[in-house]
This record gives structure tokens, C-alpha cells and sequence, in this order.
């Protein structure tokens, strides 16, 4: 489109997908009054006003659009020298689509790992939580904002850090691993925690791996009780079968 706002050059996709009349297409027409008669342009009084959140140093523009059709389009504004500009129409149905069953997945993902007592999370090959449910934000007593997205030592400390490397990198070597751990938590808090590790395939190998951790804390602490009460009963009946 040239600086008077009037059609320069065009192709046959973009008559189909904004679907425009193709009559009425031809070198110098108006662009708003060829844009204003399609389902793309029929909110729009001048195609310069279509993308609403511009780049403030390049000028580039960018808006999705779903049409009645089904069709979704990405539409970008690209300005050129001498005051024109470049407008492209990609259709990303699919794209689009995968993306909301993406999104529709995580959201049931989250609604039963949000449900179980169990720390239940994902890090990536670069050793980056990309996914936590309800139990490990409280269990840290951080929201997933703050950790998902951030590197293992970022969330557990380094020294927590250290004591986990060596089954992370076992996972990340294409190991389960299955292991207790005694961890230190913000405020002070110390918990023991039976982790396993799975490694998660990808065409190139490890991509990463899942991580499930229970609290047994209280578990083991009853069971540390009961063996101090056994070995002191123990030691009362020896005592009395001597005297």
C-alpha cells in the first residue's frame, strides 16, 4: 500500500483469505474502501489504524483476527521507505488451534495435579521448571509465576542445589531415579521428601524429565519414635531380667 493509502501490488492469496471482491481489486484503489466491504477489514476505517499495538521503533504491527469461516489470520503491518507500507495475511488455523487444545490440556493437567498431595513437576534439559502443581507452590510458598521458568538452584538454593545434582543428572542421562531426602525449606522448615525422577524422551534423546516428590516427613519421624521407644523397652527389659 502506498503512502496515499492506495493498492499497489497484491496476490491471489490475499484476495482469498480477506476475502475482498475481486472486482473491485485493482492497482490505485482505495485501500479502506476495498477493506471496508470484507469480514477482515469491515471494523476498519483505514488499514494504518488495523494493528492497534505498534513497535514504537519499528513501526511493525501485529493482530490476530478469527474470521466466521473458522479461518484465523495473523496479520502484520511492515512499514516500508517513502511512507507505504506491507501488510501480510497468514492463515494459522492450525496453529491456532493446537494452541487453544494446548492450553485446554494444561488447564485439565492442572486441575487433577492440583488435586493430589503429592509435589508433582517438570524441568526441562536446561534444568528449568516448566511446569509445578498446587502442592509444590505450597510446599515452597511461592506461586508458579515465580517458579516456573526459573532454573533449579534458583528455586531450591544452591545448597539444596548440590544435594540434588547428582539424581538430576542421572535423570537427565535417561535414569528413574528413586531416592530420600531430608531438604531445607524457606523459614527454616525442614522436610523429608521421597522423590522419583522420570526422563522424558524427545526425538533427540532426554528433553527433560518429570519429578514426583511425596512427604513422608511425619512418616518417618513416627517410625524414628517407634525404634527409640522399641531399643528403650529393649533396654528396660534387660535391665529388669538382670535384676
Amino acid at each position: 500500500v502506498g503512502p496515499d493509502n492506495r493498492l499497489e501490488a497484491w496476490n491471489h492469496r490475499f484476495v482469498e483469505l480477506t476475502g475482498v471482491d475481486p472486482a473491485a481489486v485493482r492497482a490505485g484503489v482505495d485501500i479502506s474502501e476495498l477493506m471496508r466491504g470484507s469480514e477482515v477489514g469491515e471494523e476498519v476505517e483505514d488499514l494504518r489504524e488495523l494493528l492497534c499495538d505498534c513497535d514504537p521503533e519499528s513501526g511493525q504491527c501485529e493482530r490476530e483476527k478469527a474470521l466466521s469461516n473458522g479461518i484465523v489470520l495473523d496479520i502484520r503491518s511492515h512499514p516500508v521507505l517513502g511512507g507505504g507500507f506491507v501488510v501480510t495475511y497468514t492463515d494459522i488455523t492450525e496453529r491456532s488451534r493446537n494452541a487453544a487444545a494446548l492450553r485446554e490440556s494444561e488447564r485439565r493437567l492442572r486441575l487433577i495435579t492440583n488435586a493430589m498431595p503429592a509435589l508433582i513437576s517438570y524441568i526441562s534439559s536446561e534444568r528449568v521448571y516448566e511446569f509445578a502443581n498446587k502442592t509444590f507452590e505450597e510446599w515452597f510458598d511461592r506461586p508458579s509465576s515465580e517458579i516456573e521458568g526459573q532454573y533449579l538452584w534458583q528455586v531450591l538454593g544452591d545448597s539444596e542445589y548440590r544435594n540434588h545434582e547428582p539424581y538430576i543428572a542421572r535423570a537427565l542421562a535417561g535414569d528413574v531415579v528413586n531416592f530420600e531426602l531430608e531438604q531445607q525449606l524457606p523459614g527454616a522448615r525442614k522436610r523429608i521428601s521421597y522423590k522419583t525422577y522420570v526422563p522424558h524422551y524427545g526425538d533427540d534423546g532426554v528433553i527433560g524429565f518429570f519429578a514426583l516428590e511425596q512427604d513422608v516427613t511425619e512418616k518417618r519421624r513416627t517410625a524414628q519414635a517407634l525404634k527409640h521407644a522399641y531399643q528403650h523397652m529393649e533396654q528396660r527389659v534387660f535391665e529388669r531380667t538382670r535384676e
